[in-house]
């Protein structure tokens, strides 16, 4: 999979979240890993708001505002205050697709390194963390 498919924003968005609720990631970071066209995200910010929607509308993650115009269109999202819910845990933790994602975005993204976490019974679990330069 590249690293535009809509997918691997799913767990890049996701991983994000889950290390933000853990307290592993700073507020500083949040431009640097949740902004559009970037390394991480090579993707537009209408395609990063429709990622974010959806995940809201799955119940994936809570406490996003989001701004629309008097006929409904999205003018803005902000993140500041964003979570991960159980829901999306749960989802990124047992849905193979995201485990898959987690361990390819692994290969093909020189800044964050991803840290294989045991769950027991040979399974296994990826966490996203910045690499130390």
């Amino acid at each position: 999979m590249g690293k535009d498919d809509y997918e691997v924003i799913v767990c890049k968005v996701l991983v994000y979240f889950y290390r933000k609720l853990k307290g592993k990631i700073s507020e500083e970071d949040l431009e640097y890993y949740l902004y559009p066209m970037t390394k991480q995200l090579p993707i537009s910010q209408e395609y990063l708001d429709a990622v974010l929607l959806d995940l809201i509308d799955q119940g994936f993650i809570a406490d996003v505002r989001v701004s629309k115009a008097w006929g409904g269109d999205v003018v803005g999202i902000d993140i500041k205050r964003a979570r991960i819910t159980l829901k999306g845990i749960e989802y990124l933790k047992e849905n193979s697709t995201m485990r898959k994602n987690c361990r390819d975005a692994k290969r093909s993204d020189s800044d964050l390194e991803f840290i294989r976490i045991g769950r027991g019974c040979g399974e296994s679990q990826w966490i996203a963390r910045r690499k130390n330069t």
